[in-house]
Parts: structure tokens; sequence; C-alpha cells
């Protein structure tokens, strides 16, 4: 364990236990007070959802780096080491991320902070260090009580919403938005992807008490004619705005769906790109653990699908293979619907391997195989098959190293 781990170790971390109860953001707002509020240095987009958060964020700070201006990225969870969740050009340096952190716990309110406050705040003071324009923030988890949520946005997005985290969020789809609706502020614009009818209802109130402008995908903007070749194209028309042809480097046509959310993200806070930067921005789009390819020889693959819907999302970008084997590796956390999660799976996979990772959030099944026990999973990858890690960003680093040891 290095420093940051030691130090961060010492604050709750809700990540782990998954204990919500008794959160409120007043502490929070108290230690962002005391360093001089370093969220209103900069503009901001702030994100939740219950799936594409982390990909939609991308894109934003994706076409914000084209478009030339200086932006940042604070994401979570990271895949392989935490200075991935603070990102400016590159990742936060160990001694950048040690020298925030040293002066947010030296005022005594820190004590009481958690975990992700600590990395929220260091993540909101390194971009006021740096002089960044701006940044893009997604929610840790909800929405409403996000540690990230005390800042005011140039525009508030929620790309999804499904069941997840109910044990926190609430077992109905209307409890679910009403957490994540709580990042929407008064006449900060709102743009929502694909939700359901509930979801998109309480949304719509809810922007409407605050004078908020509302963009809805499938409404007010959309990416149509969305195809699959080696990478996925779509066209994107919105009141005003039309644009044929916009080709991401990735297989998932989900990425239409989020890079357009993206677009009209930034044309809602103001920036209006011209089509050479948005297309650009798609052509040079790059994110690690969507349906990343790891290796290609023998076929290795990484998606950090993990609930019903993403899933389902796996399933549709596998299935249009006819002619491969499609073989996965499943780790999953105890608060996800797993058999539901098993059930898709096996109606599309020819064999599901199942990998028991050593972290206490981990589900463990008899029979499985120990994540510890590299060799054997490297000797169980199927050269002739499409071979897939899912079911948690934790799988991550396991699939990275039975990548490495087989590439040929």
């Amino acid at each position: 364990m290095n420093k940051i781990e030691t130090i961060l170790s010492s604050f709750i971390n809700n990540e782990k236990t998954q204990k919500f109860d008794s959160y409120e953001l007043t502490n929070m707002r108290r230690i962002s007070s005391l360093l001089g509020n370093p969220e209103n240095s900069f503009k901001s987009f702030h994100i939740a959802g219950t799936n594409g958060k982390g990909s939609t964020s991308e894109h934003i700070h994706s076409l914000l780096s084209t478009y030339g201006s200086k932006p940042a990225l604070y994401t979570s969870p990271h895949l392989i080491r935490i200075n991935e969740r603070i990102r400016t050009t590159s990742d936060i340096s160990d001694d950048d991320l040690l020298s925030v952190i040293d002066e947010i716990i030296k005022h005594p309110e820190s004590a009481e902070a958690t975990y992700f406050d600590i990395l929220t705040l260091s993540a909101f003071l390194y971009f006021k260090r740096k002089n960044i324009s701006y940044a893009v923030i997604e929610c840790g988890l909800g929405g409403r009580l996000d540690s990230t949520n005390i800042i005011l946005p140039a525009a508030s997005i929620i790309t999804t919403i499904s069941k997840d985290h109910t044990h926190i969020l609430g077992n109905s789809i209307e409890q679910i938005t009403h957490e994540k609706s709580g990042i929407i502020k008064k006449n900060i614009p709102v743009i929502t992807g694909l939700l359901p009818d509930s979801a998109a209802e309480i949304i719509r109130q809810t922007a409407l008490r605050n004078d908020s402008p509302l963009y809805r995908y499938g409404s007010e903007f959309i990416a149509e004619n969305i195809r699959e070749n080696d990478y996925v194209s779509f066209d994107f028309k919105s009141d005003g705005l039309n644009i044929k042809d916009i080709k991401i480097s990735n297989h998932n046509p989900v990425q239409c769906i989020n890079m357009s959310i993206a677009i009209q993200s930034c044309i809602a806070a103001g920036i209006n790109f011209n089509e050479v930067i948005i297309k650009k921005s798609g052509e040079n789009f790059k994110i690690k653990g969507r349906f990343e390819t790891l290796c290609k020889d023998p076929e290795i693959i990484f998606d950090a699908a993990h609930n019903e819907e993403s899933i389902y999302a796996l399933k549709r970008v596998l299935s249009s293979d006819k002619n491969k084997r499609i073989k996965i590796f499943l780790s999953i956390m105890k608060d996800k619907d797993y058999n539901s999660v098993l059930d898709i799976l096996n109606s599309f996979a020819n064999e599901t391997v199942l990998v028991n990772l050593d972290d206490e959030r981990a589900l463990l099944t008899d029979g499985a195989v120990s994540s510890g026990d590299k060799e054997k999973i490297a000797s169980m990858i199927d050269p002739e098959a499409i071979n897939v890690f899912t079911g948690t960003f934790r799988i991550y680093s396991l699939a990275c190293e039975i990548s490495s040891s087989l590439r040929r």
C-alpha cells in the first residue's frame, strides 16, 4: 500500500461498505469553503445516470479537448490506479495528488469526510491549481447526495435510468429518478438520454419547477442512421444542427447515443463546435473498459457491463457476429441481480465461466474459478472464440494480466 492509499484508507469508504444512510453534503460544503470553494474556479458539466455516464463524460472531454479548450475529467471508479479518476491532459501524478490531499486533511473538518469526499475535493482543488476552463464531473452514485453535488454546472446530464444500487437509491424507477434528478439546478439546462416514461416525466417536472431548459434524446436531439462496421457511425440531428456520418472509433453502437448526448450538452452550455471538430473528436475517441479489445490473438475483450441494461447492450454487440463462439468470464458484486445477469448471458453466450474475485463486495459462487488462479484462467481462454471479461470494473486488471500473458 503506497502513501496515497494509506491516507485514503483512513476515511470511511462507502464504495466498499455500500452504507450511505447517514450521509449529507453539509460537511463537504464546509470543507470546500475552507479551501476557497475550488469548484467555483471553472465551468463544469455534471453527469448522472445508471449506465453511460462514464462514456458520455469521456465524449464531452474529447469534444472540449479537440475544440482546444483546457478541460479536466473526474470519473469513477478507476480500473488500475486511483490517479485515473482525476485527469487533465493526463492522469494526476502521485506528487500532485498527495499535495492536494495534504492541503485538505490539514483542516480538522476533514476527519468526518469520506473517501469519495476527499477524492472529489482533491479533483476540484487540482483543477483550480491547473487553471482549467471546463471540468467534466461524473457522479459517483445517485446524484442528490453525491459528493460532487456541490457544483453549479453549465449543464446537468442524466444519461439513463434503470434499476441498480436499489438498496441505496430505492427499489423503483421513480425512487431512483428522484435521486438522480437531484443534480438539476435552477435555470441550468438539463440533457437526458433514453429514459423510461415514468423517469422522463419526473425529470420534466423537476426541470419545469427549476425553470431549466430540457433537451431530451429522441425529442430535441437524436442520433439517426446508426451504422456498424469496423467502427460505428451516425447522423446527429437537433434544432438547427444536422451533421451526417460522424464516425466513432468504437464497436458499440450505444456510443452513438452517448456522443449525441455529449454534443447536445455542449451546445446547451453555449459551446458551439463546427462539424470538423465534432467529427475529429469521434474519430479520436478512446475509452478504457468499454468494449475494449485487450488482445487480438486470442481475442480478449473487456466490458464493464454490470447490470441488466448494460448486459443487454453487450449482447447486442456480441450477437452481431454470428460466426464466432462467445465465452464469458463473469465476476459480479453482491448487490447486483446475479440471476438476471446470468440468464441474459446464457441466452447468447456459448459458455460462461464464473470467477470469484478476492474482494469484500464480490459475490462468491460455488464451483467458480478463483481470480488468484491466473494460470487456470489463462488455460481456459478459447483461441477460436471471443473471450469477454465482464460483470464489474474490478475484474479489469485480471483481464489485462491474462491478455498480456497470452498475447502472440
